[in-house]
Order: structure tokens, then sequence, then C-alpha cells
């Protein structure tokens, strides 16, 4: 699972950081959708139904990940998924999505509360968030 780093920055005042492994429940659609065109994931949008192994769900917004059998749903904030214990799909292509969606949520806020943003990707696969005022 990929971690995000947020540092906050006030002027004149040293940084502070915090290490954040968060679950994530997606609330933020156009975020999500961000985070997906990001890792090339394609997504459906509007009224749709997707067939997994042995269910159908009824959606609003599915995502299809490369080398997965079966998209993914996203119902009621939840992701639901066949990846049949990741031989259909690898749960590291979910997770960057994850970390991606909670990096566009944490940006829209700060944003949102007047900060400027800054990201940058490490090479550990953390995604830092600088926030200046």
């Amino acid at each position: 699972t990929g971690l995000l780093a947020i540092r906050v920055v006030e002027k004149g005042e040293k940084p502070m950081s915090h290490i954040t492994k968060v679950k994530v429940q997606f609330k933020d659609l156009k975020a999500l959708k961000k985070s997906c065109e990001k890792v090339g994931a394609t997504v459906r949008e509007g009224k749709h139904i997707v067939t997994l192994y042995s269910d159908s769900i009824s959606t609003d917004f599915s995502l299809q990940l490369e080398g997965w059998k079966y998209p993914i749903a996203i119902k009621d904030g939840e992701a639901i998924l066949d990846n049949y214990n990741g031989n259909w799909g690898s749960m590291s292509q979910l997770d960057q999505i994850k970390q991606g969606y909670a990096v566009e949520v944490a940006k829209k806020k700060a944003l949102n509360l007047g900060y400027q943003v800054t990201e940058k990707q490490k090479q550990d696969g953390t995604i830092q968030l600088i926030l200046q005022k």
C-alpha cells in the first residue's frame, strides 16, 4: 500500500510532516476519475451493469485496469471486484488508484483552504504533498 506524506509549511515556520496510511472510501467520483486517468484505467460513468464472475452489479461508476479480467464497480463508496486472489488482477494496481484518490481529495481540500499544493512522487512510491499559504 502506498503512503501519502503531507508537509504543511507556514511562512517563517519549520515544516511539519505527517505520513498517513489511508483507508479509502470513494465518495468524490471526480477525484476518483482523475486518479484512474493518471494510471491509465478506463472509466465508465452513468447507470450501467458490471458483470463479475458470479454476480452483476448496477452502478454509476466503474473502472477497468489493464490486465484485470473483470471491471471494478464503485457502489456506495466501496470498490466491488473479483480478482480471484490476484489471479485476475494485481491488487497493487488498485492500491495505486486508492493512493491517487487520497492525494486528489487531500489536494482539493487544501486548495479550498487556501493552500498552494505541490505534489512530489518519491522513489519508494510515497507521494508527498507540500502545502504552503
